[in-house]
């Protein structure tokens, strides 16, 4: 007993060393970077939703609008395209750009053209997704501050019933970059010889008929009015209709399949056993199984190396070759323009070139290299970079461009995700219990979290939306947080998990050390803060430590269930409807993946979830069905009360700024706007309209 009891100070004492020196580390930290900010100039880090509005009343952020019915349609093109003119290489840009263009007003000025932008990413793959970031279209975006649907590809969508039925008008004009009209039989081919295509739904898992396609049962029907108008058809309301038009879910192809161009890899379009037997070489060389194997998988640009047609700004003209650049260059046929008729984009090409590490990424916007960027930026370089900017526009300076420090809005609150439907059946069961996910918050001291990560500038809170939101739940933002590790005991003691191992943690029912993982990311960040939250658990017997990994690992994890904890960001603001993380909605979630499969297919797969998920999930159904807002938001506000409840997960810190270095020399980006994968920022703020000034 003797030799137990010293083993479990010697614990004690050893967690207590560690949590203070990590403690001692943060403060220290936190006392250097005040230090350091007290010389900086006041920049405001934090933004209120009125203070939002008024930069979009005052134009300070890009606005759209349609040609004016009483103005001639008079254009302009960029210099190297008038010489592409001029050589009879391209038409002219009034046959390129058609008779409804969308006007972009940007919130600086008009131009100049020419110019390249560079972006940093971590792998070429990261280059291929965060291309059509860059060239977010959809038939509708959300704006700037990430509140409304805007008008894109389509001028307008209607619905005379409620929402069973959806009309919806495309934009008359609009080619694809290879010159081909684009309209009404591309959205056609999408729906027949894609999504209704079993042997291609069969080929790829992507293609599955999801929820969203088959709202009350029944898959949705899409009907050609014209060549530029369709009628999506639904058996019961979609209150989400101008979600799904707007953002990466399951329509997010439906506009950007070229007919065509894919018309020629489809097997049920070959005329010929001679053409099939292309197709079939072709899928061998490729390395897939056959023809409806290939067309699966090309189909996606996002994920694809093929160089098909495409509607966005910049085009992708050669193949990723891993570490070498990827080259995105100007569309000419796009159909924006600003309002003195210019046609978009401004800059000529951008260029992503791969880093090793967030580490090197950082050093290269201290020293100034970095042209307009926030994504894989280290927060704890904060303070060195807000000095580095205010040194880079003073006299003698040796940085060659000049940049400043935006303060963005986003999602940036740090989420645990503790698994509930871990694969092991023992953990599974303790996870399961609520007293167990209390304790697991409880324990955690947020402020010095905050600290230690953040340099105190967040708010300690839970993963919900902000006050700024509609969906806003001030009883999920505070709930569980207080630090009150005696709290957490008691819950676990009252679980029954008071015998202990020879090192003091508590053992689990069934006499194993109970042990409980962090899983991160190697793009996530926040190591310091997850390192302390370990160090938190361990001093109240659970053994804990920070496993950073791959993305693409930690998603082979989710699918396995091979999880504990996952860390991850939350979108904190006005879109949680696109997150699908919560409710449960696919089968690799990070909550609960067989509960997703569950739901996603009305039971047919997946494992019957708990009670009160099941009431999150009823609320969810009514959110599908409800097209009045403010009954729509009410639903959402009750079913993150549950989510609060029932501790589903757990967050840290959260309302810390986006860091978005932008370079003097780059006009038209916004000085604020919202950021996150939902919104698919910077893409959101309109990048075909940024410009370089030298």
């Amino acid at each position: 007993m003797k030799t137990v009891i010293r083993g479990i100070l010697l614990l004690a004492c050893t967690a207590a060393c560690l949590i203070v020196g990590s403690l001692l580390l943060a403060r220290g930290a936190w006392a250097l970077g005040n230090k350091k900010q007290q010389n900086l100039p006041e920049v405001k880090r934090t933004w209120t939703s009125a203070e939002l509005q008024q930069q979009v009343e005052n134009g300070r952020v890009h606005r759209v609008s349609e040609w004016p019915a009483d103005k001639p349609l008079k254009l302009n093109e960029a210099p190297q395209l008038k010489e592409l003119v001029a050589q009879g290489k391209l038409p002219p840009v009034e046959q390129r750009v058609g008779e409804e263009p969308l006007v972009i007003h940007p919130p600086d000025q008009n131009g100049p053209y020419g110019g390249t932008f560079t972006r940093y990413v971590m792998d070429t793959d990261e280059a291929r997704v965060m291309g059509y970031r860059m060239g977010y279209e959809r038939l509708f975006r959300f704006d700037p501050m990430g509140n409304k649907f805007v008008p894109n590809l389509a001028l307008w969508a209607k619905t005379p019933d409620g929402g069973k039925t959806w009309i919806v008008r495309l934009r008359k004009g609009v080619k694809w970059s290879d010159g081909h009209p684009w309209g009404a039989d591309d959205l056609m081919f999408w729906y027949n010889d894609i999504l209704c295509n079993k042997k291609l739904r069969d080929a790829d898992l992507y293609l599955s008929l999801k929820r969203e396609y088959m709202l009350g049962g029944e898959l949705f029907k899409l009907e050609k009015i014209d060549d530029h108008t369709v009628r999506f058809s639904y058996p019961v309301p979609n209150g989400l209709f101008m979600l799904h038009m707007t953002y990466e879910g399951a329509f997010m192809l439906t506009h950007q399949t070229a007919a065509h161009h894919f018309k020629k890899l489809h097997p049920d379009y070959c005329e010929t056993k001679e053409d099939l037997r292309r197709l079939e070489k072709m899928a061998t060389e490729k390395g897939f199984s056959g023809p409806y194997h290939m067309l699966a998988n090309l189909r996606d640009h996002t994920e694809s190396d093929d160089l098909a047609p495409t509607l966005e700004a910049w085009v992708r003209h050669k193949r990723i070759v891993p570490g070498d650049p990827v080259v995105f260059k100007r569309n000419p046929y796009y159909w924006k323009v600003d309002p003195a008729g210019n046609q978009l984009p401004y800059m000529d090409e951008f260029v992503f070139l791969q880093v090793s590490n967030r580490e090197t990424l950082g050093l290269k916007a201290i020293n100034g290299q970095v042209n307009v960027q926030a994504r894989h930026l280290d927060f704890q370089k904060y303070s060195m970079l807000m000095e580095k900017a205010f040194a880079s526009h003073q006299p003698g300076s040796k940085i060659k461009h000049p940049f400043s420090i935006r303060h963005w809005v986003g999602p940036a609150t740090v989420k645990l995700t503790p698994n509930l439907n871990h694969r092991d059946p023992v953990l599974r069961k303790l996870i399961g219990d609520v007293r167990f996910r209390k304790a697991m918050s409880h324990a955690i001291n947020r402020d010095e979290v905050n600290q230690a990560q953040f340099l105190g500038i967040g708010t300690p809170r839970q993963p919900c939306p902000t006050a700024m939101s509609p969906y806003y739940s001030a009883k999920r933002e505070k709930l569980y947080i207080e630090y009150d590790p005696a709290l957490a005991n008691r819950l676990l003691d009252e679980m029954g998990l008071t015998e202990r191992d020879d090192e003091g943690f508590r053992l689990r029912p069934d006499g194993k050390t109970l042990r409980l993982n962090i899983d991160t990311n190697d793009q996530t960040g926040y190591e310091d803060g997850l390192y302390l939250v370990t160090q938190y658990w361990r001093a109240i017997g659970i053994k804990s430590d920070l496993k950073v990994r791959s993305r693409a690992l930690c998603f082979e994890h989710y699918s396995a269930r091979k999880h504990d904890v996952d860390a991850w960001w939350y979108a904190v603001r006005a879109v949680p409807l696109a997150d699908n993380s919560f409710p449960p909605r696919q089968s690799r979630n990070r909550l609960a993946g067989q509960w997703g499969a569950w739901f996603m297919s009305n039971g047919a797969t997946g494992e019957e979830p708990s009670e009160p998920m099941k009431e999150a999930m009823n609320l969810w159904r009514k959110i599908e069905l409800e097209s009045d807002f403010d009954k729509q938001a009410g639903y959402v506000r009750q079913m993150y009360d549950i989510m609060g409840e029932q501790c589903w997960t757990i967050g840290l810190v959260g309302e810390m700024p986006i860091m978005m270095v932008v370079q003097d020399r780059f006009r038209n980006v916004p000085e604020v706007a919202y950021y996150d994968w939902c919104a698919k920022g910077p893409g959101n703020t309109a990048p075909e309209c940024w410009a370089i000034e030298e």
